[in-house]
């Protein structure tokens, strides 16, 4: 996740993730960090957080998933699909977070309230700025193992995705999946 991360930050930035590195590290030792090979060292986190304009915390944290970042973005899934949430609930939710699995457990269920609303503006600026690169990655739930929360908050923006587009048989195949992991009752 912590690579996912850096290619969006390096993207916003413009910059490359050679420049990045520039004196830092070599870019094959980089790569290695990224694939998850070694460790990302403190002091290079702080140099790449500095050149990214990011806390340290905010690449350090990325592939956090503890129990209580788990309990956050289902709280957050929950809370949402629930139905019931306000303009000012969903405008409250912090956009980033430490853990890549809230941000975008929210960035997710964002999206399905502003396709439900019909807010075209704000769906439209999210996918731009943020979700089109996490949707190239992480795009396909089954195929990648994601955390519980992140999977469902995917299930369920497909499924509103397909149903704007009358997809049904791509909506149905999808709520099977998404029923599967959730309480019953819970939806």
């Amino acid at each position: 996740m912590l690579k996912e991360r850096i290619e969006l930050l390096c993207k916003k930035k413009q910059i490359s993730r050679k420049d990045l590195v520039e004196g830092l590290v070599t870019q094959a030792h980089f790569a290695n960090i990224l694939a998850g090979r070694y460790p990302l060292a403190d002091d290079l986190a702080e140099h790449i957080a500095g050149r990214l304009g990011v806390p340290v915390s905010y690449l350090t944290a990325a592939a956090t998933t503890d129990e209580q970042a788990l309990k956050r973005a289902e709280h957050i899934f929950q809370t949402m699909s629930g139905g019931a949430v306000s303009e000012s609930y969903v405008d409250a939710l912090d956009d980033r977070d430490d853990a890549l699995v809230v941000e975008l457990t929210t960035a997710l269920m964002k999206a399905v309230y502003y396709q439900q609303i019909n807010d075209q503006t704000a769906y439209d600026y999210l996918h731009q700025s943020y979700l089109n690169h996490y949707l190239e990655k992480y795009g396909k739930p089954d195929e990648v193992g994601l955390p519980l929360p992140l999977k469902k908050a995917l299930l369920l923006y497909k499924i509103q995705y397909f149903r704007s587009k009358s997809l049904y048989y791509n909506v149905l195949d999808d709520v099977n999946r998404l029923i599967a992991l959730v309480e019953p009752g819970t939806l």
